[in-house]
């Protein structure tokens, strides 16, 4: 089972006496060094060129305190906070080493993305207090179908490569930057891969 953490700007932080942007919601399971991790990749930049309504998501593998992560992310614009400033919302999906090693031949970060999708189980903002999930709130990713089939033939005839096809993320606004540049896989998709990471912006 999956673990959740939500990070957005708020009156009331999960931790005591915070107010501003962290974490509003997670499950007990997530310790203090893996949620100071999360937090620091949650971050939405508004600069010029960018679009303030773009949906990103990642795909992270994590090692924190000798333990190994897989992260789900999900970053986006929510409108605006409780001081009337911009505010964005990043949703985190976690796995632990032994809960992905069980799935390494079950559905991709690909599947997860849209099966969430699909379930409505991503949040878009947060209008809660701040709260820990309960057991009844994790996420069971090895039951998840496969929807992403390989070889990918298509993504390599459109793009001349299926190198990263199993890291994608589907998303509908997207700006792509990177080896090549200009292409778009299947349904128009645009892909930026970034070092050892893919993600749609």
């Amino acid at each position: 089972m999956a673990w959740q953490l939500i990070y957005t700007s708020s009156p009331r932080l999960l931790q005591a006496g915070r107010t501003g942007f962290g974490t509003v919601a997670k499950h007990a399971a997530i310790r203090g060094s893996l949620q100071s991790e999360l937090e620091r990749f949650s971050q939405f930049s508004r600069i010029e060129g960018l679009q303030s309504h773009r949906t990103i998501f990642y795909h992270r593998v994590l090692s924190v305190q000798g333990e190994t992560f897989h992260v789900i992310t999900r970053l986006k614009d929510a409108g605006f906070d409780y001081t009337g400033r911009t505010n964005h919302i990043a949703h985190h999906i976690v796995m632990s080493s032994l809960e992905a090693s069980a799935i390494t031949h079950g559905p991709t970060p690909v599947d997860a993305i849209i099966a969430l999708n699909q379930q409505g189980l991503w949040r878009e903002s947060w209008d809660e207090g701040p709260r820990e999930f309960t057991a009844e709130e994790e996420i069971p990713l090895t039951s998840l179908p496969r929807t992403l089939h390989l070889p990918a033939e298509n993504w390599r005839l459109k793009t001349g490569s299926a190198e990263f096809i199993g890291d994608l993320f589907f998303t509908e606004i997207g700006q792509f930057r990177g080896k090549n540049e200009g292409k778009k896989g299947e349904k128009g998709l645009k892909i930026q891969k970034t070092g050892k990471y893919t993600k749609i912006q």
